[in-house]
């Protein structure tokens, strides 16, 4: 997160009145089409009944994708309220500005794609209009 997201998500909470506001992303894909892959390697459909369902038909789902959520009020952290609920608010950010790390795959995915903030690599790669997608035009 930057501080514009930041200021972003204190925005959001004086707007909203909510209790939180923290960084989200959306899913790559559908997680309505997810696998449960079993320990002999087959694999079954958490969701079989989306098995013929066009991806692009389904809903998109968000996930949390940063250890900083804002609180509002400190009432809610002292009342430990849960952080995902229904007086919570998102940040939303592209999904090329997130990266969990949780192993070594995810951070060779990481040191394998340049930083999305970075304004180094963007003028490096000769890209001056500040976005991933302008360099690939």
């Amino acid at each position: 997160m930057c501080a514009d997201d930041l200021r972003r998500g204190l925005d959001i909470l004086r707007e909203s009145g909510g209790d939180y506001a923290f960084a989200t992303t959306t899913y790559a894909f559908p997680i309505h089409r997810a696998l449960r892959r079993a320990a002999d390697g087959s694999v079954s459909m958490f969701q079989p009944e989306n098995f013929a369902v066009r991806s692009q038909d389904l809903e998109e789902a968000w996930h949390d994708a940063g250890p900083v959520p804002t609180g509002n009020r400190a009432a809610a952290w002292l009342a430990e309220k849960p952080i995902f609920n229904s007086r919570a608010y998102a940040v939303g950010l592209p999904r090329y500005r997130v990266q969990d790390i949780d192993t070594p795959e995810d951070w060779q995915r990481r040191n394998a794609v340049p930083p999305a903030a970075g304004k180094r690599w963007l003028k490096r790669s000769g890209n001056t209009k500040g976005s991933l997608k302008a360099k690939a035009a």
